[in-house]
């Protein structure tokens, strides 16, 4: 533990603050993107798409494929629509609910907020 400290010139806390910091913020574009093509993937299985390929990968913009789509515009904004209303639900329920972790929810439906621009 004093190597760390001495190699770094960090204490102990301050290093897993930021330790903590920067997981919280990867953790939450990742689960981001992953409701965001969760809004686009309902929009093309709701309007009759087909949904060929869906890309999650931390090193890459997400994205969904489709062969067929029928509602080009209905796809595109159901992307952001699902990226804000499924957080915003679970934020809603958390703290409905009383739960412990509920800042942790409220922080990422903000942060899918401010991605997803609204």
């Amino acid at each position: 533990m004093c190597r760390i400290r001495e190699q770094c010139g960090v204490s102990l806390p301050r290093f897993y603050q930021l330790l903590f910091c920067v997981s919280l913020l990867l953790g939450c574009w990742l689960a981001m993107m992953g409701v965001h093509e969760l809004g686009h993937v309902s929009g093309g299985l709701v309007t009759g798409g087909e949904i060929t390929r869906v890309v999650l990968h931390p090193l890459a913009i997400s994205r969904t494929d489709l062969a067929a789509n029928p509602y080009p515009a209905v796809v595109v904004w159901a992307g952001p629509l699902g990226g804000v209303l499924f957080p915003l639900g679970l934020y809603l329920a958390a703290n409905g609910l009383r739960w412990s972790l509920a800042s942790l929810v409220q922080f990422f439906a903000g942060f899918c907020l401010i991605a997803n621009g609204a």
